[in-house]
């Protein structure tokens, strides 16, 4: 940290990438004090902290002093480093991955309920796990501290792994309370309920996922039976009503429809998806939806044709267990969930937090395990080696997106 402070002492901080992980860097640099950043670089987000790709060269061609680049976009890593060299920037001296200096995230839920049941996760796919639980605040508030004091080069805190956060009616003061630390913020929700969205988007938070899987109402309809006629189009409808908050507030959330891909789904109401998001200046990230938790996938390759049929595989546009089969011959060597750790309502910690099932849990209490330990002691764990044994990892990496 010392030398990222030194190194940048004189010179202006310039961010390239303002997604998920240049809004996380943006707040390390406040949590340590380093406050000479000028703008965030990318193409595809505008708000008023961020300059284009183009702009930022015509500043490097201008500027006396070329300022310290930290490269915070994984998609665009080589074309960010490729820019850099062009302009004679060295490794390290001129410019770092935010990767060198951030941890690991947190997944926090605060409570273990969701008003839908989508077919790619727990909540709709997995048995029932007990009775409904809350997070007290200062059970929050505990963890919370812990883990700035054990980790304060955490990349981001989400609250929510595979809950919908905006069903607490007191969720203002969590997220107050993580923005009082400098903390970069995540919330995500299917915005299919109804709950005070101004108040929200008042607390400007740093990163809004809506997770969605249909614009037309047949289509969103086949997986999340309504509990009104047009269920959809109240989706629809709140994003609007986001928007128009967003702008009369002044805020600059970013906000990241993720759009569920299947088989069925993936034609017009994609492109009508693209489109409002386009109307709305929202980001849209669509992915292929997979049938998690850990737990689910584990059984698929272990021939549960039974889950296989319940499950309902084939509308998966790639199936679960093939994709698998294809990937678990390559030597694992890096985990997508391996940075992120999972905190259930009760303050549990998860093996993953791609797992749900109680009987995966590493502690019932994450006060009373020391951080660092935490990696070390899931490697050993029966869930995370038959998921590295399966190939999962590997298949996830490269399939999901």
């Amino acid at each position: 940290m010392n030398t990222l402070k030194e190194l940048s002492e004189n010179r202006p901080i310039v961010i390239l990438g303002a997604k998920n992980t240049g809004i996380d860097f943006y707040h390390f640099l406040k949590r340590h004090n380093i406050h000479n950043f000028l703008f965030y670089v990318d193409n595809k987000i505008q708000n008023d902290k961020t300059v284009s790709i183009e702009s930022f060269c015509d500043y490097l061609r201008k500027c006396d002093k070329k300022p310290y680049a930290i490269i915070a976009s994984r998609f665009m890593m080589k074309d960010f480093s490729d820019l850099c060299d062009v302009f004679r920037m060295k490794y390290t001296e001129d410019y770092c991955k935010a990767t060198d200096y951030l941890g690991p995230s947190y997944q926090i839920d605060l409570h273990n309920r969701c008003n839908l049941k989508c077919p790619s996760c727990p909540q709709g796919n997995y048995t029932p796990q007990g009775k409904q639980e809350f997070m007290p605040f200062d059970k929050f508030t505990s963890i919370v501290d812990k883990i700035l004091l054990e980790t304060p080069n955490l990349s981001n805190i989400a609250l929510y792994c595979w809950s919908e956060p905006f069903l607490r009616t007191d969720l203002k003061k969590f997220i107050e309370y993580v923005q009082e630390k400098n903390i970069s913020l995540q919330l995500s929700t299917n915005l299919n309920h109804d709950f005070d969205i101004r108040q929200i988007v008042s607390l400007n938070i740093d990163y809004l996922r809506i997770s969605t899987s249909g614009y037309y109402f047949s289509t969103y309809n086949r997986d999340h039976p309504s509990r009104r006629e047009r269920e959809s189009y109240h989706v629809i409808s709140n994003l609007r009503e986001l928007r128009r908050h967003l702008d009369e507030l002044k805020c600059s959330t970013l906000v990241d429809i993720a759009f569920h891909k299947y088989k069925y789904n993936i034609g017009d109401d994609l492109e009508k998806m693209k489109l409002l998001s386009e109307e709305l200046h929202f980001y849209l990230t669509p992915f292929n939806a997979v049938p998690l938790p850990i737990e689910n996938y584990i059984r698929l390759c272990q021939n549960d044709t039974y889950l296989y049929k319940k499950m309902e595989c084939q509308k998966f546009i790639n199936d679960p267990i093939s994709i698998v089969r294809d990937h678990q011959n390559f030597k694992y060597e890096n985990c997508s969930f391996a940075n992120a750790i999972a905190i259930t309502p009760s303050g549990a910690l998860r093996v993953c937090c791609g797992s749900f099932d109680k009987k995966n849990i590493l502690t019932d209490d994450i006060c009373g395990i020391k951080i660092s330990d935490i990696r070390a002691t899931r490697e050993k764990h029966k869930l995370c080696k038959d998921c590295r044994r399966f190939g999962i990892p590997h298949a996830f990496e490269t399939v999901v997106s």
